[in-house]
């Protein structure tokens, strides 16, 4: 009469996304060392920088989580430091001005530049 509850592995489909990630370099071989991460929490603590530039603009407060590059650092290494290059995002919008940097620059990535689908 009790059917047993179907068993869940936690496992998912890997994507092609999932497939880039695993060749991607390490954020510490990307040069996101602990000096950044020192910085990045200096940064976000700013009062300037306590809310996300992208939401603000958009009349919505939201806590920024995220020192960004606006200049990839990727593509504009030499400025990889400077904090005229520096925003505070949140996650959302983080991860969207990645989309949008991939589709700018032509990352390689697969599905770079295009919203993922549900």
């Amino acid at each position: 009469p009790n059917k047993p509850p179907a068993h869940d592995s936690g496992r998912r489909k890997r994507t092609k996304s999932d497939e880039y990630e695993a060749m991607r370099p390490s954020s510490r071989q990307r040069g996101y060392t602990s000096d950044w991460d020192k910085y990045s929490r200096w940064f976000l603590r700013q009062p300037q920088n306590i809310f996300c530039r992208r939401c603000k603009a958009n009349g919505r407060l939201v806590r920024s989580r995220c020192t960004d590059h606006i200049k990839p650092a990727r593509y504009f290494p030499e400025l990889f430091w400077d904090q005229d290059n520096h925003q505070p995002l949140c996650v959302a919008c983080n991860t969207a001005k990645g989309r949008e940097d991939a589709a700018r620059y032509g990352d390689a990535r697969p599905g770079a530049g295009q919203k993922p689908t549900a």
